[in-house]
Parts: C-alpha cells; sequence; structure tokens
C-alpha cells in the first residue's frame, strides 16, 4: 500500500471516513453528525446500500441543516478535500482511486450488489491507516467486508451498537466478523471520531521504541498464543501496537503493557490483528493467469497420468486462495479433459481462520471478486440471501489445518506452493528459514509463487526466476533436509542489547596507552589452546619458543614447539584442563636457534566467553640464571664424561620413541575424527529420516483431521438425507398425483409411493425405461417431450388423452441437482377427466341456456356488474345489427354509436346492482333512430349468482315504438 494520496491541490492529506447505511440509516447519521465538530482534517463520503429516501437535492439540503461543513454531491472525477461531506449518488457504485473520485454503473450481471464494501475496500486500498469505516442501521451483510479490507489496512472501524439500530443486521454482521473496532450509538461515534485527528492515528514508528517493555509483549504474545513473533519485522509489530495504543488513548508503551498484562481479551486482539487477516478470492488477478497459462503447464508436464497434484498454500487465511487455486485447477483440468486427484493442504496459525476455510461459507460480497459464471458453478447461495457456500467438490479438494510454519514440520513431495505476502512480515532469519523449508518440500521440478512485495533475496541459490512480474520461481538443486530443524519450543525472545559505542574517533587516555604499552612489550609471550592442542590465540612474540612445522600447516601446539618443550608443554597443559588450576614447569631446557637454553612454563585454565568452552592460557619465560658455586666447580672425570654420552644418547633416542608414538596418536585421533565426522554425517542422515517421517505423520494428522471432517459432514448429509427422504416420501404419497423422477438416461428411478393400475404412471413402472408409457397415449410421443425438456432446459405441460379415453394434464420439468446440473426430470400425470366432464357440462349448459335466450321474441342482452356484456340472443342482434363477437366482451355504453351511454340507465342499473330486485317500464328515446327504433321500454333485472358464481344484470327491451320511415 502506497503512501496516503494528497488532494490535487497538495493540501495536508485529511482523514477519509466512509459512512455506510441503509434502510433506517438516515436518522442515525444525522445523529453522528449532530455531535461531530466540523473539522478540517477529516473528510465525510456517506454512501447507502438501497436508495429508498429523499432526492439527491433533498438529502444534501438535509444534511447541511446538521453540519457546518460543506455538502457536496460526489461527481466523476472530483477531488477529495478535508472539511467536506460528500454523498454518493444513488444508484451508482463509488470508488477512490487515491484522492479522486470513480463513479462506476453498478455491474448488471451481479446477483448482489454491495456498494458500501466496494467503496470501503477502495478507501483502504488508497488510505490505510488514514481511513475510517462506520456501518449504521441497515438490512443484509454490506459493509462487513470492506471494514474488514480497512482494519486489515491498520484503520479503525465502527458499528452501530444493535440496540440503536431500527435495522441491526448491517452493524450485527460486522460485528460478528470480528470486523469492528467500537460499537458504539450513532452520537458516541460522532464524539469518538474526533479522537482520532491528526497525529493520534499516525504516530511516527519511534513512538514505540526497542527495549524492555517490547520485549514484554512479545513475551505475554507467546505465553497467551504459543507463537513467538520476536522473528517478525519489529516494524509491523510496532505499527500494531501503535494502533491498538491509539484505540485504548494509552500514549506511554509501558501502560499499554499493564493493559496488556491484565485484560486477556486485549491480548487476544493484538495477536489477531498481527496475524494480518487481509485476502481475498483471485487476489492479483495476474498471478491466477499465469496459473493457467504457464505454472500447470509445466507442472503437468512432469506429471504421470496417476500422479497426483500436490499443492500447499501455507499462511492460507480462511481459505480463499486455496478455493481460488482450486477452481483454476478444476478449470484447467476439465478443458484439456484430463481426470487427475489433486491435494490442496490449507494450512494457517488462526484455528478461527482455519475453521471458516474448513466450513467453506463466505458473505455475498465475494460476487464483486468472483465472476458470476464461477458462482454459478462453484458456489450456492444460501436460504438467507447473504452467504455463499463452496461446492461440496472443492471442499473435499482442500484440506485445512493448523500448522506453526517455524515449529511444525513441512509438508513434502509438493509441485507447488503458493506462499503470498507472508514473508514481507518476517525478519531476514526466519525468512531465509523458512525458504529453505519451502525448497525442501517441493519436488525438483517443483515451483513457488510469492507476494507481489516479496522475493528469495539472499536464497537465490535454492531458488531461479520463472515469472519476474508475476514472482514465481523454481526449485534449484537437491534438498538439503539435514540443515533444517522443526522444534516445539518457541524461539527464545531475544533479551534487550545494550547500546553498543564504538571506539573509533574516541580519543584514549594516557592509562590505556601506557597499559598496551607495557603489555606489548613487557608481558611474557604466550598462546591460548584447547582441549585438542589447537592454537586459539598468540600473544607477543612465541617465535623463540614455537616454530611452524615443514609441509601442510597445522595450529596443533604440540608440532610448533621447538625441541625439548614438547613432554613438558603437552603434560601441563593436559593437567591443567584436568585439575582445573594454573601449573608451572620450571628450567625446562630448550634447544633453539640461540643454543641450549632453559625457560619456564606456566598453563592458566580460562572460560572463553564467546563460546563457554576451557581453554588454557600458556605462557612462556626465561629462567633466572643460576648462582655460582665454587665448591662445585670441578670438572668431570672421563668416566663421568663418558656416562653423560651415553646418557644422553639414550634420551636423544627416548625422544625419537616418545615422537613417533605422539604422531601415530595423533594420526589415531584424526582417523577417529573422520570416523566421528561419519558418524555426524549418519547422525543428520537419520535426523533428516525422522524429519521425514515427523513430516508424513503430520500429513497423517492432517489427513485424519480432514476424515473425521469429513465423516461428520457424511453423518449429517446422511442424517439430512434420511430426513428428506421421509418428508419426500409423505409428501408423494399426501398429493395422490403420481410423480415420477427420470435420469439422464430416461430410466424411471422414483415413483410417488402406494399408486397402482390402472393409474398410467404406477409403482411397477420403477426401474423401467420410459419406453414403458410409449404405449398408454397415442396421440403423444412422452420420451421426445422428455428429450426436449432435457435439451432447452424449459418445462413442458400438456392435456394428453389415453388409450381408455381419459384425460390426464402432463408436466415435465426439468430436475436440477445441487450442483445447479441438469440430471433428470420430474415427471407428474394428473387426472383431469373429472374437469373436462365439468367443462364440457358447462360448455352444454351455456349452449342451452343461449339456445332458450335465442328462443324469445324480445332482445335480451346479460351483463357484468361493471356493465360488460356477457351475452346477447338473437332478437338483440337482429334489432341492432350486431353479432355476438361485436357486443360480447365490450362494456354497455360504448355499443354501437353510443346510443346506450345514457346517465339515466347507468345510475338505474348501478342501484339495481347494489339494492337488488327489477325495474320495469324504463322509457328510452331518440339516438336509435338508426336502427328505425323511436323509443323503446326496457326493464331490468339482478340475477343472483349461485355457489359463489357472481350476480349478472339482465336488461330486456319489453316493448319498441318504430319510426316511421321503418314503418
Amino acid at each position: 500500500m502506497a503512501e496516503p494520496p494528497e488532494g490535487h491541490d497538495q493540501q495536508p492529506s485529511p482523514m477519509v471516513i466512509g459512512v455506510g447505511a441503509s434502510a433506517g440509516g438516515l436518522e442515525p447519521f444525522f445523529g453522528l453528525l449532530d455531535h461531530f465538530e466540523a473539522d478540517s482534517r477529516f473528510a465525510l463520503v456517506f454512501l447507502q446500500h438501497r436508495s429508498a429516501a429523499p432526492g439527491a437535492d433533498q438529502l444534501l439540503s438535509l444534511l447541511e441543516r446538521h453540519t457546518r461543513m460543506a455538502v457536496e454531491a460526489v461527481e466523476e472525477g472530483r477531488f477529495l478535500r478535508g472539511g467536506r461531506i460528500y454523498v454518493a449518488p444513488a444508484g451508482k457504485d463509488v470508488a477512490l482511486d487515491g484522492a479522486r473520485f470513480l463513479v462506476l454503473d453498478p455491474l448488471a450481471e451481479r446477483a448482489l450488489h454491495h456498494p458500501i464494501d466496494i467503496f470501503f475496500r477502495s478507501l483502504a486500498e488508497a488510505w490505510g491507516s488514514r481511513a475510517i469505516g462506520v456501518l449504521l442501521s441497515g438490512t443484509g451483510a454490506d459493509g462487513s467486508e470492506g471494514l474488514t479490507a480497512i482494519r486489515g489496512e491498520g484503520g479503525v472501524t465502527f458499528a452501530q451498537e444493535a440496540a440503536t439500530a431500527q435495522y441491526p443486521d448491517m452493524p450485527r454482521n460486522a460485528v460478528d466478523a470480528g470486523a469492528a473496532d467500537f460499537i458504539l450509538a450513532p452520537e458516541e461515534i460522532g464524539r469518538r471520531l474526533h479522537r482520532f485527528g491528526g497525529k493520534e492515528m499516525a504516530p511516527p514508528l519511534a513512538s514505540v521504541p526497542e527495549g524492555e517493555e517490547l520485549a514484554k509483549i512479545l513475551m505475554l504474545l507467546r505465553h497467551y498464543s504459543g507463537t513467538d513473533f520476536s522473528y517478525y519485522k519489529l516494524a509491523t509489530i510496532r505499527r500494531r501496537v501503535e494502533r491498538r495504543m491509539a484505540l485504548n488513548r494509552v500514549e506511554q508503551l509501558s501502560e499499554y503493557v499493564r493493559i496488556l498484562e491484565e485484560e486477556t481479551k486485549e491480548l487476544e486482539v493484538l495477536y489477531k490483528e498481527i496475524l494480518i487477516r487481509v485476502t481475498s478470492f483471485f487476489r492479483d488477478a495476474g498471478v491466477f493467469r499465469a496459473l493457467k497459462d504457464m505454472v500447470l503447464p509445466r507442472l503437468l508436464a512432469e506429471k504421470g497420468p496417476g500422479d497426483d497434484l500436490r499443492i500447499w498454500v501455507p499462511a492460507c487465511s480462511s481459505g480463499e486462495e486455496a478455493f481460488s487455486l482450486a477452481m483454476v485447477v478444476t478449470e484447467f483440468l476439465e478443458e484439456r479433459d484430463q481426470s487427475r486427484r489433486v491435494q490442496i493442504f490449507a494450512t494457517d496459525l488462526d484455528p478461527s481462520s482455519v475453521a471458516q476455510g474448513r466450513e467453506g461459507r463466505y458473505p455475498a460480497a465475494i460476487a464483486q471478486d468472483v465472476s458470476p459464471e464461477r458462482l454459478e458453478r462453484f458456489f450456492t447461495l444460501e436460504e438467507n440471501g447473504e452467504t455463499y457456500r463452496v461446492a461440496d467438490s472443492l471442499r473435499e479438494m482442500c484440506v485445512f489445518a493448523v500448522q506453526n510454519l517455524v515449529n511444525d514440520p513441512p509438508f513434502s513431495r509438493l509441485d507447488l506452493i503458493s506462499c503470498r505476502n507472508l514473508l514481507i512480515y518476517m525478519g531476514d532469519e526466519l525468512k531465509e528459514r523458512l525458504l529453505s523449508t519451502f525448497h525442501y518440500a517441493l519436488n525438483p521440478a517443483g515451483l513457488l509463487i510469492l507476494g507481489s512485495s516479496e522475493s528469495v533475496g539472499d536464497q537465490s541459490n535454492l531458488f531461479s526466476v520463472v515469472d519476474k512480474q508475476q514472482h514465481i520461481f523454481h526449485k534449484k538443486g537437491a534438498s538439503t533436509p539435514g540443515s533444517l530443524s522443526f522444534s516445539r519450543r518457541p524461539f527464545a525472545v531475544p533479551a534487550p542489547e545494550r547500546p553498543q559505542y564504538p571506539a573509533k574517533g574516541r580519543t584514549r587516555s594516557l592509562k590505556e596507552v601506557v597499559d598496551e604499552l607495557v603489555l606489548d612489550e613487557y608481558a611474557p609471550p604466550g598462546v591460548v589452546v584447547n582441549r585438542d592442542m589447537d592454537v586459539l590465540l598468540f600473544r607477543g612474540r612465541t617465535g623463540d619458543y614455537l616454530e611452524p612445522p615443514p609441509g601442510e600447516p597445522s595450529g596443533r601446539v604440540t608440532k610448533m614447539a621447538r625441541e625439548g618443550l614438547l613432554m613438558d608443554l603437552h603434560s601441563l597443559v593436559q593437567e591443567a584442563f584436568r585439575e582445573k588450576r594454573p601449573g608451572v614447569r620450571e628450567r625446562v631446557r630448550l634447544r633453539g636457534d640461540q643454543g641450549a637454553r632453559e625457560v619456564d612454563l606456566e598453563a592458566v585454565p580460562l572460560t572463553s566467553p564467546a563460546s563457554g568452552e576451557g581453554v588454557v592460557l600458556v605462557l612462556f619465560r626465561e629462567s633466572a640464571p643460576k648462582s655460582a658455586d665454587p665448591g662445585m666447580a670441578e670438572p668431570p672425570s672421563p668416566g663421568e664424561e663418558s656416562r653423560i654420552r651415553e646418557l644422553e644418547h639414550e634420551l636423544a633416542a627416548t625422544k625419537e620413541y616418545l615422537q613417533a608414538t605422539i604422531e601415530a596418536l595423533e594420526a589415531s585421533n584424526e582417523e577417529l575424527q573422520s570416523t566421528n565426522e561419519e558418524l555426524q554425517s549418519t547422525n543428520e542422515e537419520l535426523q533428516s529420516t525422522s524429519e521425514e517421517l515427523e513430516t508424513s505423520n503430520e500429513e497423517l494428522k492432517a489427513t485424519n483431521e480432514a476424515l473425521v471432517e469429513a465423516d461428520r459432514v457424511k453423518e449429517r448429509r446422511l442424517a439430512e438425507a434420511d430426513q428428506a427422504q421421509a418428508d419426500l416420501f409423505n409428501l408423494l404419497k399426501t398429493l395422490g398425483t403420481p410423480v415420477a423422477i427420470v435420469d439422464e438416461d430416461l430410466f424411471i428411478t422414483r415413483i410417488s409411493p402406494g399408486i397402482a393400475p390402472p393409474q398410467p404412471l404406477h409403482s411397477g413402472l420403477e426401474g423401467q425405461s420410459l419406453e414403458a408409457l410409449s404405449g398408454l397415449f397415442p396421440e403423444v410421443d412422452v420420451t421426445a417431450l422428455t428429450r426436449r425438456v432435457m435439451e432447452l432446459g424449459d418445462g413442458i405441460e400438456q392435456e394428453v388423452e389415453d388409450a381408455l379415453g381419459r384425460w390426464f394434464l402432463l408436466r415435465i420439468h426439468p430436475y436440477i441437482d445441487r450442483d445447479r446440473r441438469l440430471t433428470g426430470v420430474v415427471l407428474t400425470l394428473e387426472d383431469i377427466g373429472s374437469l373436462k366432464r365439468s367443462a364440457q357440462e358447462t360448455l352444454a349448459a351455456r349452449n342451452y341456456a343461449q339456445f332458450l335466450m335465442d328462443a324469445l321474441p324480445l332482445p335480451i342482452l346479460i351483463l357484468e356488474k361493471n356493465f360488460v356484456v356477457v351475452s346477447v340472443n338473437a332478437r338483440f342482434r337482429a334489432a341492432f345489427g350486431v353479432t355476438s363477437e361485436e357486443v360480447v366482451g365490450g362494456y354497455l355504453h360504448r355499443l354501437g354509436g353510443g346510443e346506450w351511454d345514457r346517465p339515466d340507465l347507468r345510475r338505474t342499473l348501478e342501484d339495481l346492482a347494489v339494492q337488488g330486485g327489477e325495474v320495469m317500464g324504463l322509457e328510452v328515446a331518440e339516438g336509435f333512430e338508426p336502427y328505425g327504433i323511436a323509443s323503446m321500454t326496457l326493464g331490468a333485472y339482478l340475477l343472483e349468482g349461485s355457489e359463489g358464481q357472481p350476480s349478472r344484470l339482465l336488461l330486456v327491451v319489453q316493448q319498441i315504438t318504430e319510426t316511421d320511415s321503418a314503418g
């Protein structure tokens, strides 16, 4: 995420408050504004899930009554500035591109429209920690995903308290999703918003210094969760701590540590915020295009026909990434008509995230990220209309498990690892360790996908670049499991280091200069050796006592000792190691470049500060000269000289023998060291085998968890299926109408129970082909109709007659399974014989009544109460020169040329329709001359309906006076 953008006029960037509401949300927004002081540090954007309320101009006018801030409508391309309230247009989607508004038409193909989520997500991406989201009254789940995005980028989120909301669904869903930092009444939200202005929500990183307090926080988190965050990037930890300090209105880190020590709830919140659950379906679309176009073809080219495809998604959060991969892999295999077992291991540190992934239930806002085609195929919209459930085929492909990447062994023999946007939060040491783990887990041809801001860094010896733009890498070389270590113990939290001050540039004191001169010039020379007699440090001029031997260089002090020193030097050093106290050898006779002389040796045992192992400091001093004694100055006799020469010869031979023995011993030691190295190598191989077994055990554990979960799901589904079976049985039995289910191969798989012959569709036909019905209906091809329904997907209803003359209503409708595929038809056969007979009897009665009317000598009309003509007799048609088709169905006042449109006649008939009875002797004159009629006398009657039939009016022309011309 980039730094928060600034306005087009380069004014300081305001904090942007997005306020979303729906039904009942306008009044809470007024209450919020009434308690929010006008301030140029803030810009508010108000948008509604549905525009039920006043028009745009009226809404702007209403808002101006509740604030002193300028109120403006959002327009395409307008720049956002502080001190203003912006109102989103109705029926449009609004987003932010930096500080510029974008106004978009909603996508017509989306089943659910979530404009609040769209704006909040763009706000989080553009403004990060300077974004604030507020969700007020409304129905549905719009806004929850958007608040989650704002919170993930370090912003602050508010939800209206359910008890104060007219429609609490929207804020309640946000609270249930853990997306709200504060749950308050609108008035309190308005007051609280002012506390997050300016520096309080964006303190410099230095405000949380490294030291004992931060180490305490890491220790508390480790004790609470078992997770050690000390190897995460400190900047990430500090940002999250700063955010929680601001939300808790705490200025001193020590005070926040006290809150963590006293409130487990705050520890839980901080722990979950550090884990950073910001994810979505098909995040970074370019990666999934590369997956389909390059990664999968490359991986499958290395696979045999029956080989599994194994994928690992570490830090999977709530599973969106894993299911996105599953959809792409499924589509890829189907496009190439391949069948292959695919295993996707999705792991995360947070058990609640893993549980959500296993459940596979997501809010309807995912429609913004998932295409309508994929929603239709891979998801089911649940009955509440606000959540989608992932299809079983994808859920069975993905295995979810809780895993600590630092301590737990990885999966192995993997083809692909997708670890995106995790390493950016890790320190260098942990990042290198995780990359080594991924290298070990992958097959030789395996690929690694990292996030857009991640790379392998110094681990280029393990991975080579395949696609630099999409951050896809190929494994190099063989795995080295011996270098991995999976300990159940967490990393130790490092104690705060004391500040180190460099000596460079500092003026030394006279005392320091004198001490150094004395040590260099007058202190005895010496060496520091370990138990193997290797020289670790030379001090002073040791050339008079030690000399590098010819041949290959050696660091052994015993090989460098000058003639005469070896025996006493070796025994003195071993004695110092054994006794752990200083030792001295005086007047050791040494032969060197200056002839024979006597030296004193001193050995002092020490402990190395760096490694903690024991070492010995050996000091060399020249022996003091012996004092002269006149009584002992007599020269030796010839016999004594001979004896001395013999002893010297024997001593030289003994020294040669001892030297040979020492060399042989050293050779044996070297052989033992070589054997020890071989044993160490064997031990590493055994450790590798043990780790692989532990890895296999973890996989088996994860698989077992998945199987246990699958068993629970299957048991639940079996119970649901049994219940559905019983419900269906009773429903079909109660209906009494034969219902048959036909599969894709046109075989009858189920028929309503208890239906027996002579019904055409009876229980005996279950399991037979649909062709068994072909001879029952001579005029209809049931098989052809069924095939047509399966091809077109539309239902058919048709009246059919069987060979026995019985009439039925045949209905054929498509059968849609839970994955929304057409896999057969549902066929019903309803007996409509009685309806047919009733219709025929009704038609006969109507014809008979018409015959009687036609036989009467007077013109007659039958009207509905609203004066629509129902029927006329033959005498009326003849008298007024009309046909039944011209008159029936029309209004009385519109007959002919309008001559029947008489107010007095209409009033009379209206009164008759209400009061009932009859009207006789109604005189009508004028207007009927074209028909040769000068005047008429009419009679009217109300015909009461029977058995639910409507009442009607009978109008009879009782007498006609013809015109003279007619006469």
